[in-house]
């Protein structure tokens, strides 16, 4: 899995090693992977639209505005454009983990970029941090495996 720092450079930020994730969640840019204006573009991501509500109770929130893409769940990767670093579905479809925990004392391990039930803007900002047990399991949580080049 990816550290908590790996992710946030693959999504384009750069944060400050020395930091905590939790200081980094609190002093990073709000900003998303699409700029700093919400909602998100049409079809740029797996998120909460109006697809996502299907077979939810009345209460499930959707994207304000009409938002929808063509996947009420997880869509299969690579479906919605690469960032800049030929990177796919660093925001939306499911919460990846990381191998970092919120502060150094910290049970749970984090999550990051939101999933196809996130309806909110400040799931979706590149600075965002979840936390997650690792015992939990739902459709809403997967991986991104990392490879280092061997020396």
């Amino acid at each position: 899995l990816p550290s908590d720092l790996e992710w946030s450079l693959a999504i384009g930020l750069e944060d400050a090693a020395s930091d905590t994730p939790e200081l980094r969640m609190k002093n990073g840019p709000r900003l998303y992977p699409w700029g700093g204006s919400w909602p998100p573009p049409k079809d740029f991501g797996n998120y909460a639209g109006t697809e996502s509500a299907e077979g939810k109770p009345s209460w499930w929130g959707t994207i304000p505005g009409g938002y929808t893409d063509a996947f009420p769940r997880t869509a299969p990767v690579g479906t919605f454009p690469p960032n800049k670093l030929g990177l796919y579905d660093l925001s939306g479809n499911v919460w990846e983990w990381v191998d970092s925990t919120f502060t150094a004392d910290s049970v749970s391990y984090l999550t990051r970029g939101g999933c196809w039930g996130s309806d909110r803007p400040a799931y979706l900002l590149t600075s965002r941090r979840s936390l997650a047990f690792s015992t939990s399991r739902n459709d809403e949580t997967g991986f991104r495996v990392v490879l280092a080049p061997s020396d």
